[in-house]
């Protein structure tokens, strides 16, 4: 069946004693206009449950009984509740005693609610002039019973409304019963939509999905090469003064710094607190004014890694007419620092930016130092220099011990807090926007806030909590004591990802697989065996409108909070040599190695011909191929891969420094002895070129050793030439 054909049959139950007749009366009128609103005939079928309409007059049995042989609110989809002068006649109910029949609808509509999330409860209290008839005691009662919902210990979890007159309860049921309608629905829809999406899929549809997924994401041409940019890359999140809070005393900081010329900027705090945030923002801002030559963005947790040959790439493209730069930067035995001298003296009085987000993922977890040591030296030289034409700003979940003599020329902003009460409330009722999920009193919103310390992640986190299902609550987290202890933002975000229907929890692993710049062609062909692909629009607009993915607009990407990325590949299931995914498989596996697999697949249809091999660039493709076959254990195949582009691309236009670094994670890995030799011995060449002289003749040497125990002839011989 379409799910989005489907119409949906919904009972809407009308419980309160008799002196709110006329209320009775407005609240079916209602439901039946908003069934019969264009908002709604498409998609359901409204049907009020009042007593006096349903229920025939049986004499012989409770009065009771008799309503609940025809309608019972547990088994309905809204409960509509009231009470205003009378509470209604007391009874005895297999053994429980309950105030009146209102009390043990209400009763057993909220029971069932704990239970089970069924049914939706709306509740109204008459603060109307009381009759004259009116029954004190019957008044003492209702009185009583409202108390049970207040305080600390109260009894009844939730909120009730007031209303003073007919109209104003009218006006006040219609829009509530439309924004409940509106989100039950959307779940009903949404879940119909995750069923539909992993319903099983034919050979011929995941050749179908796979085919057009390829032709959607063929590489788009290289840019020309005389080009001048004064943008490289794409910021992570874009910001403005409406949707950014706070930091306010940061952001001058990083302004100041900016319009200084300082060498290194460093944001660093924990995960989750903001920094790519606030360096976006800044640099946004900084943007705008227009008092920059370039700006490169890049986002070191990508796969393949940045390195320093992305950013000397980068300035290769901002400077193209300096050919005494152009010949510096691609000398690879000319040291870093060098390097740096040569770039500085040609920018002359100009200025550049580059961004490198997320540089944890280069830092040692104990010491924190920098595992890049071109990249160290590079931004250390850029640091002995004081200055000048160039600022890198960095985010980080660690301070980079820099040596003691360049640490004064380092601005460096420590972000140890969240927002503050007030500016996280904002943020929180900001990203709440139309929708409404948040309760209107700030008092509940501030104890959340306190316990997670005004973490934005956590913040994005509850808003995703509550877009899942009409029936979360922020009461629902804040009485769970085990998610304030330890680590918990992490807490959190598990929390609320482990609620994730099957079909988005997919989508977000193959996220976490495919990598932090994943394209929707990516996962229309990674997930083509598993989902319906014709429905991924909708789920990545469900989990980017949640916060669970971002998307960078300009580039069409999406990405994971390292937070969310973490546990949701901790949720995918490793697999075995033996999950080769296969369209005829039933059903094919989903696991980490059928999904990298899928990912090399994917990647070796993207590669151009090779007369077009003009740029690091064309060779995207290879590098990611590469990664996902080294995530496999397949080091051979990466060797294989390997082989083909370094010696006469990668090594002739400069990169040596990436191919030493390829190459040295295969070193010992390799099980055919051609590709260990061919490798070693291209590891040599590059380092050759890096002017590391004693560590190419080792590379030859073990190159030689590998040769001439697999009577390799012709790879001896190639080896002897290099060792000449």
């Amino acid at each position: 069946m379409n799910y989005m054909n489907m119409v949906y049959d919904l009972k809407v139950f009308i419980s309160s004693p008799g002196d709110l007749a006329e209320e009775r009366h407005i609240a079916r009128r209602v439901i039946d206009e908003l069934g019969a609103s264009a908002a709604y005939r498409q998609r359901c079928r409204l049907k009020s449950l009042a007593y006096e309409h349903e229920v025939p007059p049986i004499i012989g049995k409770s009065p009771q009984a008799v309503v609940d042989d025809y309608m019972l609110p547990d088994a309905c989809d809204i409960v509509i509740c009231m009470l205003w002068s009378r509470m209604g006649t007391p009874f005895e109910h297999e053994g429980v005693r309950y105030l009146s029949g209102t009390h043990y609808e209400f009763t057993r509509a909220y029971n069932a609610f704990q239970d089970r999330g069924k049914p939706l409860l709306l509740f109204y209290h008459g603060k109307k002039p009381l009759p004259y008839s009116a029954d004190s005691s019957q008044v003492d009662q209702v009185k009583k019973f409202m108390e049970q919902f207040h305080g600390a210990d109260a009894r009844y979890k939730g909120l009730y409304k007031t209303f003073d007159s007919e109209t104003a309860f009218e006006r006040q049921l219609r829009s509530d019963l439309d924004k409940l309608l509106n989100r039950l629905l959307r779940d009903l829809e949404n879940a119909a939509e995750n069923r539909a999406a992993l319903l099983p899929r034919t050979a011929e549809e995941v050749r179908a999905a796979e085919q057009h997924a390829l032709r959607a994401g063929a590489l788009p041409p290289a840019p020309a090469l005389r080009e001048i940019p004064r943008v490289i890359g794409v910021p992570p999140k874009v910001f403005d003064d409406r949707t950014f809070h706070d930091r306010a005393a940061e952001q001058a900081r990083i302004a100041n710094a900016l319009k200084e010329r300082k060498p290194l900027i460093s944001v660093y705090g924990r995960g989750g607190v903001g920094k790519t945030a606030l360096a976006c923002k800044a640099l946004g801002d900084f943007a705008r004014d227009g008092a920059y030559d370039g700006i490169a963005f890049f986002s070191v947790n990508s796969a393949p890694p940045v390195g320093l040959d992305n950013v000397l790439d980068a300035f290769a493209r901002f400077l193209p007419d300096h050919a005494d730069l152009q010949t510096a930067l691609k000398d690879a035995a000319l040291p870093v620092k060098q390097k740096v001298n040569v770039l500085l003296d040609a920018i002359g009085t100009r200025h550049y930016v580059v961004l490198l987000d997320n540089l944890e993922t280069l830092q040692d977890e104990t010491t924190h130092v920098l595992t890049d040591a071109n990249l160290r030296a590079f931004i250390e030289a850029l640091l002995d220099r004081h200055g000048g034409g160039v600022t890198v700003l960095i985010t980080s979940r660690y301070d980079v011990p820099y040596p003691n003599s360049l640490r004064p020329y380092e601005v460096r902003i420590p972000l140890s807090e969240g927002l503050p009460t007030a500016d996280a409330i904002a943020f929180l009722r900001q990203l709440d926007g139309e929708d409404r999920l948040l309760p209107s009193d700030d008092e509940a919103l501030k104890a959340w806030v306190e316990r997670v310390g005004g973490i934005p992640r956590a913040l994005e986190a509850l808003i995703g909590y509550l877009q899942n299902s009409v029936t979360h609550t922020l009461d629902d987290l804040l009485a769970d004591p085990a998610l304030f202890e330890g680590e918990v933002i992490a807490n959190v975000v598990h929390r609320v990802l482990e609620g994730l229907p099957p079909a988005l929890m997919r989508v977000l692993q193959g996220v976490a697989v495919a990598g932090q710049a994943t394209t929707q062609p990516m996962l229309e062909y990674l997930l083509a065996p598993y989902l319906d692909v014709k429905l991924l629009p909708k789920l990545l607009e469900r989990l980017v409108a949640s916060f669970f993915l971002a998307f960078n607009r300009p580039a069409r990407t999406y990405s994971l909070h390292p937070y969310d990325r973490a546990y949701v590949l901790s949720q995918l299931p490793e697999g075995s040599p033996a999950d080769v995914p296969s369209a005829d498989a039933e059903p094919p596996a989903f696991t980490r190695r059928a999904l990298h697999k899928r990912m090399t697949r994917y990647h070796q249809a993207q590669r151009k011909p090779q007369e077009a091999w003009k740029s690091l660039d064309d060779l995207q493709p290879q590098l990611e191929e590469f990664e996902h076959h080294c995530a496999l254990g397949d080091y051979d195949t990466a060797a294989s891969i390997l082989t083909d582009i370094d010696f006469d691309y990668l090594l002739l236009w400069g990169y040596a420094e990436r191919v030493c670094a390829l190459h040295e994670r295969l070193q010992g890995k390799l099980q055919d002895e051609r590709l260990a030799s061919l490798s070693a011995g291209n590891l040599g060449n590059a380092y050759y070129a890096l002017g590391q002289v004693e560590q190419a003749i080792e590379c030859y040497e073990q190159a030689l050793s590998i040769s001439r125990e697999s009577n390799n002839r012709r790879g001896e011989g190639a080896d002897l030439g290099n060792l000449g």
